[in-house]
């Protein structure tokens, strides 16, 4: 499988981030350079962001506790769920979402619509519940 050519730059600047970082060789393999550089996978990093609720997911985590329930629990979202599974054509799931992203650029915008039509729903019910009555 081809990797898309920005999945590919992302992951060269990080790789070129840790090298700097350590001064090392551009020889070393990358798992050593991460370990050295005490830096996080790329993949590691964007999943624990989005699952660990950093971004615009904390506000919600004092509600639901984790970023994972929005994603991938919540009936609320269950059809919108649905309908992103449908146009992959495979489950989404915490383990491979970050996989998923990369594989293809419409994956990438699919997956990012879905998050943003969850977080503008949870934004719509906040102001709601903030309107005084």
């Amino acid at each position: 499988m081809a990797t898309p050519s920005y999945s590919r730059d992302i992951c060269a600047i990080y790789r070129l981030s840790a090298i700097r970082v350590c001064c090392a060789f551009r020889t070393v393999s990358d798992n050593a350079v991460l370990v050295i550089a005490s830096m996080v996978p790329l993949e590691d990093l964007v999943a624990d962001a989005i699952l660990s609720g950093h971004g615009c997911f904390r506000s919600y985590l004092k509600r639901f506790g984790h970023a994972n329930h929005v994603l991938f629990e919540c009936g609320r979202f269950l059809e919108k769920r649905r309908c992103l599974e449908e146009a992959l054509g495979r489950s989404i799931r915490a383990d491979n979402m970050v996989s998923v992203m990369l594989e293809a650029e419409a994956a990438w915008k699919l997956i990012s619509t879905f998050a943003t039509t969850i977080m503008m729903e949870l934004r719509r019910i906040d102001r709601r519940r903030a309107v005084p009555s």
